[in-house]
């Protein structure tokens, strides 16, 4: 799946339907063992930083600051809670996701694939399926500083691999069908602040006339 996206997608016979089950299963492991990494690696980080402070503290004669301070057990408490809740918030978002994706997908895809054939309808369960496998990308979460960037790259490329093998289609089209939800959405974001500033900003000037 990371090594290769396109060699595992075009490994799968999308003419078949089956069980979203097992595709949901591995996205969900997969992103809870994502985040596990990535809190432990985090936690690791804190520790290291609370100790050389605890160090500089303590050469000003401060020593007994941190120890006031109940940051390290906020922490644990806040990660392990969120390790707890991860598998229901990644399944509320990969429904979500797949909900948008199957949408640009029913708007985008041709009635004729690359090869002149008519096009599978789009299927809410591929949908599924591509945003579930595409969690292959969260064990990147687990490295320091750009784990964040280098997941974000690998679940657009395996989204975009998993619409182009699922429906024939070019990878432009692929591509735009991954990016449109997300463009939507930000414009809608930019338009609803844009007109909520218009509000606050008329009722403003009209308490001062």
């Amino acid at each position: 799946m990371l090594r290769s996206p396109a060699r595992f997608w075009n490994s799968q016979d999308f003419s078949i339907r089956t069980s979203i089950v097992s595709a949901l299963t591995f996205g969900l492991v997969t992103h809870w063992i994502g985040s596990a990494l990535s809190f432990i690696s985090t936690s690791a980080d804190f520790a290291e930083i609370s100790e050389k402070l605890s160090e500089v503290l303590k050469s000003q004669g401060q020593g007994d600051f941190l120890a006031r301070l109940p940051l390290s057990k906020f922490d644990w408490w806040f990660g392990t809670t969120g390790l707890v809740l991860d598998p229901l918030f990644t399944l509320f978002w990969i429904v979500v996701s797949a909900l948008f994706l199957y949408l640009s997908c029913l708007i985008f895809v041709p009635r004729r694939d690359i090869f002149g054939q008519e096009a599978r309808l789009p299927l809410f369960e591929d949908a599924i399926r591509i945003i579930s496998y595409a969690q292959a990308a969260s064990l990147f979460s687990s490295i320091p500083y750009i784990g964040w960037i280098i997941k974000s790259i690998f679940l657009f490329f395996i989204t975009v691999a998993g619409i182009e093998a699922s429906y024939r289609t070019t990878r432009g089209r692929a591509v735009w069908i991954t990016v449109f939800p997300g463009t939507v959405g930000l414009l809608a974001t930019f338009g609803i602040g844009f007109v909520i500033f218009l509000m606050f900003y008329g009722l403003f000037n009209a308490s001062h006339l």
